[in-house]
């Protein structure tokens, strides 16, 4: 008696504000258990399509509403929802970030890598990095910062660097990676509201290539952990703590080198002490980061380059998206427990995903794609 099993794959198919699942026979899909966790993804229309970069979403939550941010082209585009509401119900508010208000010479040679909301001093800033300049703005959309790359003065030194790509921000620094390698580092003080940011010092060294990516802890924002990923692979972990007597009187930050994995890193996150790492090659590699900095886990998880991962508050679950199609949410592990299995999987069909984010303190998903203007958001169902 031979037996025959058949593994069907739900795949979400898209139609302008509509969505419904069919079975799709995806000979290498992973299978996603058999208890569904999250709800078929509901559709919110964006202003503009996202541009094919890494790790194109980043999401400010102010409850009720969340302000997602996505880079279209050569301009950011912030679309404010409230993820709360019946879809029936829900309105959605657009603004252009950066782009559109430059100056017309800018506007020409403007070309956008990367916009990510960050916290520093209890204010919630977008940073916005690209071909030869960093920029920082309120919620408002005024400028705070500004820094062009390659450029040298007086109260600024001159880089190497052609791009900015990778932001994090640690304790009271605002950290960016760029192209030569360095990593930007910026102090923020906040006072009656109101931002003030100074390029402060570069942190050379540690990386060869370009960096591409940032990320700091994110189950606990007083650590003083920061870890960068470039283009060659190299994975390192920094310790900020004593950044600021350094500023003044120079000298070397303790960091160390935890790997060097065999394509190029493309998105990161750190979560007490253990640090994930997606690289070109489709894997996710996970390090101890605060103890042994061996690596505890390697999936192969994706058939082509993930684009992004993103990590919940809780730190219990990892999703990750990818240009094959699929958005993969994993058990993210521990020292202790080494253990990452597939917990959910969806395939959004003909579609190569750039984005995913956690919004707020839930675990409900938002979802963006490359040339394609549409937000999915997967409803956790146990929230």
């Amino acid at each position: 008696c031979t037996q025959i099993m058949i593994m069907v794959q739900f795949s979400v198919v898209i139609n302008h504000s509509t969505c419904r699942l069919r079975p799709s026979r995806m000979a290498d899909a992973a299978a996603a258990p058999q208890s569904a966790i999250y709800s078929v993804p509901e559709s919110v229309v964006l202003a503009a399509t996202p541009s094919a970069l890494p790790n194109n979403l980043s999401e400010c939550s102010c409850d009720p509403k969340t302000v997602f941010a996505v880079a279209s082209m050569n301009a950011v585009v912030l679309a404010e929802v409230d993820t709360d509401a019946a879809p029936d119900a829900r309105e959605v508010t657009h603004k252009v970030a950066c782009g559109s208000a430059e100056k017309p010479h800018f506007l020409k040679c403007l070309s956008i890598l990367q916009a990510s909301w960050v916290r520093v001093g209890g204010l919630d800033l977008l940073a916005v990095m690209g071909v030869g300049f960093v920029r920082v703005l309120d919620k408002k959309g005024k400028r705070v910062f500004s820094h062009e790359l390659g450029r040298g003065s007086d109260a600024e030194p001159r880089t190497d660097a052609v791009h900015a790509r990778g932001v994090c921000a640690v304790q009271e620094y605002l950290c960016f990676g760029v192209s030569s390698g360095a990593i930007l580092v910026c102090e923020c003080s906040v006072k009656s509201g109101k931002v003030r940011i100074v390029h402060k010092a570069d942190l050379h060294g540690a990386h060869d290539a370009a960096v591409t990516t940032l990320c700091k802890n994110v189950t606990d924002s007083r650590t003083s952990m920061m870890a960068s990923g470039d283009a060659a692979g190299r994975v390192v972990i920094w310790d900020m703590a004593g950044l600021g007597p350094l500023l003044s009187t120079g000298g070397d930050l303790p960091m160390y080198v935890v790997g060097t994995l065999e394509s190029p890193c493309m998105s990161m996150v750190l979560s007490a002490g253990v640090l994930a790492v997606a690289s070109f090659n489709g894997q996710l590699t996970f390090f101890d980061g605060g103890g042994s900095k061996e690596r505890l886990v390697e999936i192969a998880a994706h058939a082509r380059s993930p684009t992004a991962i993103a990590i919940n508050q809780a730190g219990t679950m990892l999703a990750s998206v990818a240009e094959d199609s699929k958005l993969m949410v994993w058990k993210f592990p521990t020292p202790t427990n080494r253990s990452s299995d597939l917990i959910f999987s969806a395939v959004v069909a003909d579609r190569m995903l750039h984005g995913v984010t956690f919004i707020g303190a839930s675990n409900t998903l938002a979802v963006t794609a490359y040339d394609f203007n549409e937000l999915l958001l997967f409803n956790y169902l146990a929230d």
